[in-house]
């Protein structure tokens, strides 16, 4: 940063304004937060940081305040016309002309600091290139914000903002330009990785892009866990500030830095290597349950259970041959795949393989399969893959297994043509006990209310990698495993694998066996 011994170099009021008022507050409480580092003032350049993301919600909320209260009614922006684009531009760039008086005020007072600090320094301003980067990383997160809104913009946000402080955590252990700058190539490489392969694997074959999307994949749980690795080292540093139990000379210095990272990187390539092993090797949970016999005329029941297999170009043709064998091993009266059994439309080259090993399942009462989410979202054709399998897939139907039990399938809740759970058992199931299979688990007292026996459901994935089991547990009523609400049987399966990152930390990968004893009351 010094270009010798009297100079110092510090990024202008006029670049940290220009920034705030066309890229956000984010980039511009970066540039501040340098001068900042650059004084010593360790506090201050991280209050800056934090003013910097907060200054960017706040553009976000306002501006989407903005949008959807003043342009949306007015079917300007929906149009996706000029002047609709225009007015949400000018929107955007008010409300940060607004906040970059903040920066100025601030920017200023520090200047005067830095010129009476380094009085006996020649202060020169940096060149444009260095301020460019930091400007382009807050055009691309407005640009996304006014092209797409909504669930995918604060998904890029999610994705993005976790790399941006990772980038300037890993960046402390770097010494000199050159190495910064290959650092940065490489990181944006990397990072680049999940978004290109993710929005364009369904429209190439490229195997380029399809490798782009594997490694990105990869890349996200690195990415959670050194972030996580990264913010608890944070929190010591915060307890260490009064205490000073470790010296801030250190703290500061390269080669502790180096060493961090490095512990950092040690950590989180055992917790994903774990956790792909995991994911990659299904294991056989299983319970037992009684229930009321009725009319049945059978006594027993075994069940083989599965969700969540995901089948993409990127699933291991491994997995799918293992799961067939485990799934014999079991040797189950009935099989039931519980939802999000396909990823994409299935055109890859593995479809005809994925087809010929389940064809291999079999069973006594057959196999069958209800659609999840992800079924959902492909569209119509959807079903092919599972007529061509030989699954027979049920959609809000309810059929009579022999003189043994009803079978009740419902579509995915996310399907608008999804009937009520009451419409579909008005019809008195009574006679014979009731099996349920439904993606999601919600609404449990509704299938109680309705003389449901068991139900069967997956979608959780119980978080699949850990902290998340702890949002997922506090969204649904059962995350994972069994539960038995005032006579009906729920289950959640983790799932045979999972969406997306092919690694597991919070759960199994698995397949449910149950046996269910039919019991005259």
């Amino acid at each position: 940063m010094q270009e010798n011994n009297n100079t110092i170099r510090i990024f202008s009021n006029t670049q940290i304004v220009i920034t705030a008022i066309l890229a956000s507050p984010l980039p511009a409480g970066y540039l501040l937060a340098a001068n900042y580092r650059k004084a010593g003032q360790m506090k201050a350049s991280l209050v800056a940081k934090l003013s910097a993301y907060l200054g960017l919600l706040a553009v976000i909320v306002i501006s989407i305040f903005f949008i959807e209260n003043h342009l949306l009614p007015t079917g300007m922006f929906e149009e996706k016309s000029i002047l609709g684009y225009s007015l949400v531009i000018l929107i955007f760039i008010g409300i940060q002309s607004i906040l970059s008086i903040l920066f100025l005020f601030f920017s200023k007072r520090l200047l005067a600091k830095v010129k009476k600090e380094f009085s006996e320094n020649e202060i020169k301003t940096y060149p444009i290139k260095n301020v460019i980067p930091y400007f382009l990383l807050g055009i691309t997160i407005i640009g996304f914000l006014i092209a797409f809104r909504g669930f995918r913009f604060f998904a890029f946000v999610v994705y993005l903002l976790p790399n941006i402080y990772l980038y300037n955590k890993m960046k402390l252990a770097f010494s000199g330009r050159q190495q910064k700058k290959w650092f940065t190539i490489v990181f944006v490489v990397i990072v680049g990785l999940f978004p290109i392969g993710l929005f364009s694997h369904d429209a190439s074959d490229s195997l380029i892009l399809k490798y782009s999307l594997f490694g990105g994949y990869y890349y996200l749980p690195v990415l959670l866990y050194s972030f996580l690795l990264y913010l608890l080292f944070d929190i010591v540093r915060l307890i260490n500030w009064p205490i000073g139990f470790i010296s801030k000379a250190v703290l500061a210095g390269r080669r502790f830095n180096r060493v961090l990272m490095i512990a950092i990187l040690v950590i989180t390539a055992s917790i994903v290597t774990a956790g792909s092993y995991n994911f990659n090797n299904t294991q056989i949970n299983q319970y037992s349950i009684d229930v009321p016999k009725k009319a049945s005329e059978i006594e027993q029941l075994k069940i083989a259970i599965a969700a969540d297999f995901h089948l993409s170009d990127i699933t291991s043709k491994k997995f799918v041959t293992r799961f067939v064998e485990k799934i014999k091993s079991i040797d189950p009266d009935i099989v039931l795949l519980v939802g999000d059994i396909i990823e994409d439309d299935q055109s890859g080259s593995k479809t005809e393989f994925f087809q010929k090993q389940l064809r291999k399942i079999t069973s006594k009462y057959d196999v069958y399969a209800v659609d999840g989410n992800h079924e959902i979202y492909l569209g119509d054709g959807r079903f092919d893959f599972f007529e061509d399998t030989g699954i027979k897939v049920l959609r809000d139907t309810v059929i009579q297994i022999d003189s043994a039990f009803h079978l009740l399938g419902r579509r995915d809740r996310a399907d608008k043509k999804r009937k009520p759970l009451a419409e579909l058992v008005k019809h008195s199931l009574d006679s014979l006990p009731v099996i349920a299979m439904d993606h999601q688990p919600y609404e449990f007292e509704k299938v109680n209310k309705n003389n449901i026996d068991v139900q069967f459901s997956g979608h959780t994935h119980h978080g699949q990698m850990f902290p998340f089991q702890l949002i997922t547990r506090s969204m649904y009523e059962l995350s994972w495993g069994y539960k038995k609400l005032n006579g009906t049987h729920f289950f959640v399966t983790s799932g045979a694998q999972g969406w997306g990152p092919p690694v597991k930390t919070s759960s199994p990968s698995e397949i449910m066996e149950i046996d269910v004893n039919f019991q005259s009351e």
